[in-house]
């Protein structure tokens, strides 16, 4: 009766040569390395010529540069755990299709109908509560020297985010998606912080002045705290000075029996 072991797989491997498929495997997976992440690399460089090109704001351009590392992220935590169930190439493959299908269909919106389709069609279950063509700038859709398109479409839509998204008619693209808090956040920080209001940010050089005469009230106020605060820290100083250097008359009687 013959008796068998069990195969060890790490001692399997260990003792065979490395194979030339497997060196080129591991030269590919080298590759891969090295390049990844070349393309968000390579748009720090061309972003200044992009901006200028297309005619948005760096602000626009950089959401659309951190889309691709919001995909990253849904691509390892849904894409990933379903390659493990159906397999690496269906997953893929079908990657590949709805990015090259999408990217063809937006081509195809040559008017604002056309376009509002395809933004149903990409978000079938949420209903459109107002769509406008806007021809000057609003309160979220902004930019320094004019350098957004226009005119945008404005689409309201009626999602749990109540997002507000602005797509450029004439180039079929998004330009930027506002949700609820994004819009709050606009008048909290951006409000409150560089006061680019719509009724005197678009008038310069109105809001260059209000801003420098807002920063020299700033610079004084802070000018005469520090002065005051000097001024308290010698005063509190000099009083310091002047009770250590003063004997009690418990201290003199105290020096009085020790000599």
């Amino acid at each position: 009766m013959s008796s068998t072991s069990a195969l060890d797989i790490r001692r399997f491997i260990d003792d065979r040569p490395v194979s030339r498929y497997q060196l080129l495997v591991a030269v590919m997976c080298g590759l891969i390395v090295f390049v990844d992440g070349f393309d968000a690399q390579a748009m720090g460089y061309v972003a200044p010529a992009l901006t200028t090109a297309m005619k948005i704001s760096r602000g626009v351009l950089a959401s659309v540069i951190s889309s691709g590392l919001v995909g990253m992220m849904i691509g390892a935590l849904v894409s990933g755990p379903l390659a493990d169930r159906i397999g690496r190439k269906p997953v893929l493959i079908g990657c590949s299709l709805i990015f090259g299908i999408g990217s063809l269909l937006t081509t195809t919106a040559q008017s604002v109908e056309s376009l509002m389709a395809w933004l149903q069609t990409a978000l079938p279950d949420e209903k459109v509560v107002e769509q406008t063509l806007l021809t000057e700038y609003d309160d979220y859709y902004y930019s320094r020297g004019s350098q957004t398109p226009l005119p945008v479409l404005r689409v309201k839509y009626a999602d749990p985010a109540q997002s507000w998204i602005y797509v450029d008619p004439e180039m079929s693209r998004v330009l930027g998606s506002v949700p609820k808090l994004a819009r709050v956040e606009r008048w909290l920080y951006n409000g409150l912080h560089s006061l680019d209001f719509k009724f005197w940010y678009s008038r310069r050089p109105l809001w260059d002045i209000g801003m420098i005469v807002l920063l020299l009230g700033g610079l004084a106020s802070s000018a005469i705290g520090a002065f005051l605060g000097a001024r308290r820290l010698a005063r509190a100083s000099r009083r310091a000075v002047g009770s250590i250097g003063a004997a009690t008359p418990v201290d003199a009687a105290l020096r009085h029996q020790a000599e």
